[in-house]
């Protein structure tokens, strides 16, 4: 796993490894930020379910202004913590479940990346985005499931803008309704 573009371009990051592990491969990752390149100069990201932290770190090359890493495991805050001295940024990390970690945020993020293990259902968490408003109005929330499953069209006052398949993976992008 490396960092595809940006000032950390190259980098080879730490990796996990376990059953609720699932990285989001090279291209995959090149292919969400190839959608989302205007929005991430400058932006503020938060990766719930953070992992390895390789879309935050790959958010931070490519010109984010700070990201918020959420995860409950203490393996993956400690990866994350590890990836980022590798490339030398810093970043915020919360070693908190999902829910908690919303229930804490009331900051607006640019860029939201939701990619639980696929056995959890991440439309809760949406749900919460949106009843809190934590998504900017210009904003985009990117939801990672296996290619297997669907997500709703509308989760609250969040609506898919784009859907995406790449081989086992399945990409919904959320925005406001009202944009």
């Amino acid at each position: 796993m490396r960092v595809i573009a940006g000032q950390y371009k190259g980098r080879t990051l730490k990796s996990i490894t376990g059953r609720d592990i699932r990285p989001t491969t090279d291209n995959v990752r090149e292919s969400i930020f190839n959608i989302i390149a205007a929005k991430i100069d400058g932006a503020k990201v938060l990766d719930l379910f953070g992992g390895t932290g390789a879309l935050g770190i790959e958010s931070l090359s490519r010109g984010a202004q700070s990201v918020i890493f959420a995860d409950k495991a203490q393996t993956s805050c400690r990866v994350i913590k590890e990836n980022l001295e590798l490339v030398n940024a810093s970043a915020r990390i919360m070693n908190v479940d999902a829910t908690i970690a919303l229930d804490i945020l009331n900051e607006k993020f640019d860029v939201i990346f939701i990619d639980p293990p696929y056995a959890t259902d991440g439309e809760p968490y949406i749900r919460k985005i949106s009843d809190k408003r934590l998504l900017d109005e210009n904003g985009v929330l990117i939801y990672e499931r296996s290619s297997k499953d669907d997500a709703s069209e509308t989760i609250g006052e969040l609506i898919t803008a784009d859907t995406r398949k790449y081989g086992s993976v399945k990409l919904f992008f959320y925005k406001w309704k009202s944009v």
